[in-house]
């Protein structure tokens, strides 16, 4: 005869055996359907099969695609491929092209269907010069500097005349360097933009010719100024780092208004030693 507690025992192991039977099943289940998606996504048809490079210049094209594969070729968990569609690390592609080259601002990359990658690249452009003296005292060395104030190549000494200059930062070791942080520099740019537009308003085209940055805050800009009726122009701008270009430009526009102040330029036959607009609309000037 079963005892009462034998029944216990035997319920138990039953519902047990009733449990790991399920726990099996669902864990065949899954399994199976794990090994079944890894198995399609390693399916040729939903992988990466063409990168498309657009934008380079400078930098060999080559080279991108081979670091871009040497990232496609791994997996994930040893068992993802990084070149399905769906798994394909963009952050981390466009990490790695960044940090290859100096000369690369940005990296789009996206998808043309599900077998192509484009990768688009913006590459630095040269719009300024930084230059130093070399240490032996025998001529400078100069360095391309692009719009967003970034030091990124040695430049060619036939460049000197064709861009504009900037002076007056000290840096060990140039590249990789910002001539000032990055909302000094667009406020420098503001004002020098503000600053053209004034003298394209009373007929003048200005032409950046050097940028000298003093340690005081204190910028000089000086302009290679086209008139009409006139010889070659050089206008020496002072001004300082943080002032706001909007009130500048209602500072330094009305002066243009000031008859006497024409005269004088014309007497003077438009040459001017420098115009200082460090102190509002008291604005100082020499002739």
């Amino acid at each position: 005869m079963v005892t009462y507690q034998e029944k216990v025992n035997i319920s138990r192991r039953r519902r047990r055996i009733i449990f790991w039977l399920k726990f099996s099943s669902w864990f065949i289940f899954i399994a199976s359907g794990f090994l079944a998606l890894i198995y399609i996504f390693n399916q040729p048809q939903f992988q990466i099969k063409k990168i498309e490079i657009y934008g380079a210049q400078t930098i060999s094209s080559e080279e991108v695609v081979f670091k871009i594969e040497d990232i496609l070729d791994s997996k994930r968990f040893f068992l993802i491929p990084t070149r399905n569609f769906l798994f394909t690390p963009f952050k981390k592609i466009a990490r790695n092209i960044l940090s290859s080259d100096i000369h690369l601002y940005q990296v789009r990359i996206s998808l043309d269907g599900i077998d192509t990658l484009e990768v688009v690249l913006e590459e630095r452009m040269p719009k300024y010069l930084w230059c130093r003296e070399n240490e032996d005292g025998e001529g400078s060395e100069c360095f391309f500097v692009d719009k967003r104030g970034f030091i990124f190549s040695p430049a060619p000494l036939l460049s000197n005349s064709l861009i504009p200059r900037i002076t007056g930062r000290n840096f060990s070791s140039p590249l990789g360097q910002v001539i000032l942080p990055s909302r000094y520099f667009r406020n420098l740019e503001d004002i020098i933009g503000i600053i053209r537009m004034v003298l394209s308003d009373n007929n003048m085209t200005a032409k950046i010719s050097v940028i000298e940055i003093f340690n005081s805050g204190d910028i000089r800009l000086v302009l290679e100024i086209n008139k009409e009726g006139t010889g070659q122009l050089y206008w020496p701008i002072i001004f300082y780092l943080e002032q706001d270009y909007k009130i500048l430009a209602e500072d330094f526009a009305p002066i243009f208004k000031n008859q006497e102040f024409i005269n004088e330029l014309e007497n003077n036959n438009w040459q001017i030693e420098y115009i200082d607009l460090r102190f509002g609309r008291r604005i100082f000037y020499k002739l």
